[in-house]
């Protein structure tokens, strides 16, 4: 099965949304930078029989925990595998795909859902005049939110 990579406009015009006859379960704006994959790792000193020490940046980690934050506050309850996931990146000029990653992992932070189980994810990279750099996030829960969080 090949990956296909398709952006918000084009997902909407061809109507491929995620129950697109409902809102979203969470919809939040998470302002700030966000961190590329390719950030994502940074090598320590200490060598083990494999290699070197790997360790998240500081900077990955206030990105990805700024994610889960925001999404915990924005989550009303529950939301039961598989997610559909939107995010759009504002004002951002890594590749979308580098982004993806270190934002998906704070959104599973969040959620308690492992990433195996999103289910389409659509992302896009705007310029918006006058607007904060961030990422907007919408989710879809399967059947709908599912009691208290």
């Amino acid at each position: 099965m090949t990956a296909q990579i398709m952006t918000l406009p084009t997902a909407r015009a061809t109507n491929i949304l995620p129950f697109p006859s409902r809102a979203p379960d969470v919809d939040v704006f998470v302002a700030g930078h966000p961190v590329s994959a390719n950030h994502n790792r940074k090598t320590a000193g200490a060598v083990t029989k494999r290699g070197r020490v790997q360790y998240q940046s500081g900077e990955t980690l206030a990105w990805r925990g700024q994610v889960m934050t925001a999404v915990r506050n924005a989550l009303a309850c529950r939301l039961t595998a598989p997610l559909a996931v939107v995010v759009v990146f504002i004002n951002c000029r890594s590749d979308v795909d580098n982004l993806l990653k270190t934002t998906l992992d704070g959104v599973k932070d969040a959620t308690r859902v492992n990433d195996y189980h999103y289910h389409p994810v659509l992302a896009d990279r705007q310029r918006r005049k006058g607007h904060a750099e961030g990422a907007i996030i919408l989710l879809w829960g399967h059947d709908g939110p599912k009691g208290a969080a």
